[in-house]
């Protein structure tokens, strides 16, 4: 390979992975953390764990040990933030109804209200809120792939794992099929979908107090033997350094972590 070659093939991969990804389709099952939601993770979960795990064993190697615990955990962090995700993209999906309404009652049909409400919504939103991706998608894809507008709802309603916007979506080319009146069944959608978000922010509140006790209940343990230790530092020296109160202290953290699933299960009422 002479060097006129090969400074070519170089820049050839400089400009290839200097050009700009695709869009990536979401997954509201699960968020693949970044870069940056990685190292914060880390950097507040690690130091927790280590901790935690000096208090239980009085060992550094098993409290280093503990830390790869930050696996699962970050895979607990991810559904969460996916589930935070979906809530968003219901309460932005109930602003986009209310703007196909209006196009609605213009006469317009699916692809051009799409198109007049996500002009509307980028006044709302930036173009990284999840509507706004979804929105673009939809039409980027009719666009340059001749994908219709229908294939590509059908395609968000099985992402998005929402009832609300799957049963809006069958309802609607039901509607069209039969002849039904579009604009009220829009309208309908939204008012149901505002009334559940309604529901879900007073359910919010009223666990919010159940929620910081839970949290409490999590940290008394720890808070217990921080006591014993500046207290009566010999009355946990059994427990430590030996294999029956390695094995008990392992069982104790095990019960507390599914004690703070089972409460996060109870308080996670859907509607």
């Amino acid at each position: 390979m002479n060097l006129f070659t090969r400074i070519n093939s170089n820049l050839h991969g400089i400009i290839s992975k200097t050009k700009k990804p695709e869009r990536i389709i979401q997954n509201y099952d699960i968020c693949n953390l970044n870069r940056k939601q990685w190292i914060q993770f880390v950097a507040i979960c690690a130091p927790i764990l280590y901790v935690v795990g000096l208090l239980f064993y009085d060992n550094f190697a098993l409290a280093g040990g503990l830390v790869i615990a930050i696996i699962p955990l970050s895979h607990i962090y991810s559904r969460s933030l996916a589930k935070k995700r979906r809530d968003t993209l219901m309460t932005q999906f109930c602003e986009l109804l209310q703007a196909l309404v209006v196009s609605f009652q213009i006469g317009r049909q699916m692809s051009d209200a799409l198109e007049e409400s996500y002009a509307t919504l980028d006044t709302l939103y930036n173009g990284d809120e999840p509507i706004m991706v979804e929105l673009q998608m939809i039409l980027d894809q009719k666009k340059r792939a001749g994908v219709s507008e229908k294939e590509s709802l059908y395609d968000l309603a099985r992402r998005s794992k929402l009832a609300d916007i799957s049963d809006f979506v069958d309802v609607y080319y039901t509607s069209l099929e039969v002849g039904g009146d579009v604009c009220k069944l829009a309208a309908r959608s939204a008012s149901v979908i505002s009334d559940k978000i309604s529901i879900k922010r007073d359910i919010a509140l009223m666990n919010s107090q159940r929620k910081y006790e839970s949290m409490i209940l999590l940290v008394i343990p720890a808070i217990i033997l921080i006591f014993l230790k500046l207290s009566s530092p010999d009355y946990l020296d059994k427990l430590y350094n030996n294999p029956l109160g390695i094995l008990i202290m392992t069982i104790s953290l095990i019960i507390i972590y599914i004690s703070y699933r089972l409460s996060e299960k109870i308080l996670d009422i859907e509607v």
